[in-house]
């Protein structure tokens, strides 16, 4: 089953994420279509089931990948040009999001250079500082969010992150 959809339109590559079956890579160009597994990155693709596929503003896949068992998650990028894997942060639970109630999900993520924003069904939105490895921020309706209920994120050059929640649209500057 996909789970979700990325593209890297400079080498022409649809990327599919699946719940069980890890990273599907096509060619558009071509008929090249590449399988990635946790068994055949060596495990730096944490597990088989990719929640979320990203392509960041460095042109890179970024992967959210979830444990089916519990409520892990963990990241890890792609490097298609070097077909490279890296490790980005282990499996883990992220409680600074799901401390206010054990049932939030992940709903997205966002890349943006050093800064991952995740969204969440009901606990808002996290900002993980990826090259310090901890929290930068989280936002809720207690710092201004319109809805806990976060359902989609874009960040777009010089004008911050646009955030899709159950309130409506909203912009945050400067992450």
């Amino acid at each position: 089953t996909i789970s979700t959809l990325a593209s890297n339109p400079n080498r022409f590559e649809i990327y599919a994420g699946t719940a069980s079956g890890g990273l599907i890579s096509l060619r558009t160009n071509s008929e090249f279509l590449q399988t990635y597994t946790q068994a055949t990155t060596r495990s730096q693709l944490l597990t088989d089931h990719i929640a979320k596929a990203e392509t960041g503003t460095d042109q890179l896949l970024y992967l959210l990948c979830r444990d089916n068992e519990q409520p892990l998650y963990g990241l890890c990028r792609f490097d298609p040009a070097q077909r490279s894997w890296k490790t980005l942060v282990g499996m883990r639970s992220f409680p600074e999001l799901t401390a206010a109630e054990n049932t939030a999900r992940i709903t997205d993520v966002e890349v943006d250079g050093d800064q991952l924003f995740i969204g969440t069904n009901s606990a808002g939105l996290g900002v993980y500082q990826l090259d310090e490895h901890q929290w930068r921020s989280i936002y809720s309706t207690a710092t201004g969010l319109r809805s806990n209920e976060i359902r989609d994120l874009q960040s777009v050059k010089n004008q911050g992150l646009y955030v899709a929640s159950a309130g409506g649209l909203q912009q945050l500057q400067n992450g």
